[in-house]
């Protein structure tokens, strides 16, 4: 295209020559002619490479096309292939139609089932429902009635009290005076009634060893408790009476607590602060066999009971 423009622009050019010859004031129009020449010819090279550029596009984008054909061309011979594996007879696909209308129909037929099914599943839960919200009300009610049994729990595991009436409790003897009758659980009765001390009444107040080597009083406090204090009310009923403690070991479990030096009618004998105590058990131990060992009441006061491993001071 671009020889063609040329060729054209210089035919004209040829023509102009051959007409009258120029004279002096016509040559500023050769020197035009000269000029569009020259534009033309780089208008001619642009487009050229304009073109140049179009073409390369142009052969990338069919390299594209006919790679992706290629591929189609792959995938539909794979396709023959595998019907030419396939060899399925009319009569084939009509059984198989057949199965398939057979297992739509069971389909519907579980559908309309489960309709039915799923109209008593929404019974049962909106009647779960009301039961659900009847069992939240009764844990709403126990949380208040579970917050209300611990503040009283709390209470007794920090209220100091008396925890030793009642209690089961044994002892290694009894004095035989009058009968007997001086059995230990009159040591934890709560009765103080001084003037019951005599062997012969029928209403005893005290308990009564025997004058032996070892003697015991023990009481099973029945739980875990943090003794605080021990309180002895001795007995009284003669005059030697209070001398005959003396020498007793007063036992939180296996710990000694204290050992009686003087006759008192009360005693108080307090676990330090600094030493918190934990026991089950209370015993008294007369370990002397010159005298006996007998007392009006028994008196623990602590708090619990405790786990034992929920215990703290």
């Amino acid at each position: 295209m671009f020889f063609l423009a040329l060729a054209l622009v210089l035919s004209n050019s040829v023509t102009a020559d051959e007409g009258e010859t120029a004279t002096p004031s016509t040559q500023p129009i050769s020197l035009d002619r000269s000029e569009v020449i020259l534009e033309a010819v780089y208008s001619l090279k642009s487009q050229v490479a304009t073109s140049t550029l179009y073409m390369k596009d142009t052969r990338r984008i069919l390299d594209k096309v006919n790679r992706r054909l290629n591929k189609m061309e792959e995938k539909l011979e794979e396709l023959e292939d595998k019907l030419d594996a396939v060899d399925v007879s009319d009569c084939d696909v009509e059984e198989l139609e057949k199965k398939i209308e057979d297992k739509l129909d069971s389909v519907v037929e579980m559908v309309e089932s489960s309709q039915d099914l799923l109209a008593e599943v929404r019974t049962d839960v909106k009647v779960a429902g009301n039961v659900l919200t009847e069992v939240k009300n009764n844990v709403s009610r126990n949380g208040e009635l579970t917050t209300q049994i611990k503040s009283r729990q709390e209470t007794s595991l920090t209220e100091v009290r008396l925890i030793s009436l009642y209690k089961m409790s044994e002892q290694t003897s009894q004095h035989q005076g009058g009968g007997g009758g001086h059995g230990s659980g009159l040591a934890v009765d709560g009765q103080f009634v001084y003037s019951h001390w005599d062997p012969d009444s029928p209403v005893r107040t005290i308990n009564h060893l025997r004058q032996l080597p070892d003697q015991k009083l023990s009481i099973d406090l029945g739980a875990l408790f943090r003794i605080y204090r021990v309180s002895i009310w001795n007995a009284r009923h003669c005059g030697s009476c209070r001398d005959r403690f003396i020498g007793t070991r007063i036992y939180l479990d296996e710990k000694l607590l204290a050992t009686a030096a003087s006759g008192e009618f009360i005693y108080n004998f307090l676990v330090p602060d600094e030493d918190p105590t934990y026991a089950k058990s209370v015993t008294l131990h007369q370990p002397s066999g010159t005298t006996w060992l007998h007392v009006v009441e028994v008196q623990v006061w602590g708090t619990g009971p405790f786990s034992p491993d929920d215990k703290f001071a």
